[in-house]
């Protein structure tokens, strides 16, 4: 079996205020390989967002390792890290974050902006990416002229322009409704099947099931790694 492209031994994490000490990460072990597609599940405060956000490079650990393709993240300096973050990972959140007074192309366009990538290409590939998804003809509407479902859309664009090595979505469909949120799913579906690594967050059961692998977390651990036999497509299973 190749080198995992993410593995955390012995995960830790607390949060510290005071006096006062709250575990929120408890020893949490788990390699994942490039092309997975990866649910973490578990109920509000069981960890698995804090879980996402120290792969993500968005927080650090207290004890344990997280190695990124076989390197110690906690070896890498500040330089590197941004350089983590704008090169490898890219996110996908509940509340969008999109610059509402921007329009479309401009949102989906901004992860390149510290890259080398001309700005001619990045409009091109923008515009792609933006027409892939169903909003061609919404390059030039700001961010909050769009429903829920279409944010969301240009938030999966985006998250996935620069082609990073994984891309980590927090409740993705918190925030919309059944028929929005399927298509949502079903998108990061199709791009997994293209080769692209993805780790979604979620306290949805039925949003889990589109994953390939499932790991329940609670209280900070992992009580559950399995395969999923029986993945959602188009609000069927299939074997």
């Amino acid at each position: 079996m190749p080198e995992p492209l993410i593995q955390l031994k012995k995960l830790v994490k607390n949060f510290v205020n005071g006096d006062v000490v709250t575990p929120a990460v408890c020893g949490v072990t788990l390699d994942i390989q490039s092309g997975e597609f990866l649910a973490i599940m578990g109920p509000s405060g069981s960890g698995k967002s804090t879980i996402m956000h120290i792969m993500g490079f968005l927080d650090t650990l207290t004890e344990g390792q997280y190695l990124f393709r076989g390197k110690d993240v906690s070896s890498l300096s500040e330089d590197e890290l941004a350089f983590m973050r704008r090169n490898e990972v890219g996110f996908i959140f509940q509340t969008f974050n999109l610059l509402s007074k921007s329009n479309v192309i401009d949102n989906v366009m901004l992860p390149m902006v510290y890259t080398q990538i001309p700005p001619a290409e990045r409009v091109k590939r923008a515009k792609k990416a933006l027409e892939e998804i169903g909003l061609g003809h919404r390059l030039y509407h700001k961010s909050n002229q769009l429903s829920g479902g279409e944010r969301q859309r240009v938030a999966v664009a985006r998250a996935f322009i620069n082609e990073p090595s994984v891309v980590f979505a927090d409740e993705p469909t918190g925030n919309l409704d059944t028929k929005s949120g399927t298509a949502i799913l079903e998108k990061l579906q199709d791009l997994n099947e293209e080769g692209h690594t993805i780790v979604m967050v979620t306290h949805e059961q039925e949003a889990a099931e589109y994953a390939k692998r499932i790991v329940r977390v609670r209280d900070g651990q992992i009580v559950s790694d399995v395969k999923n036999g029986h993945q959602r497509k188009g609000g069927e299973y299939w074997k």
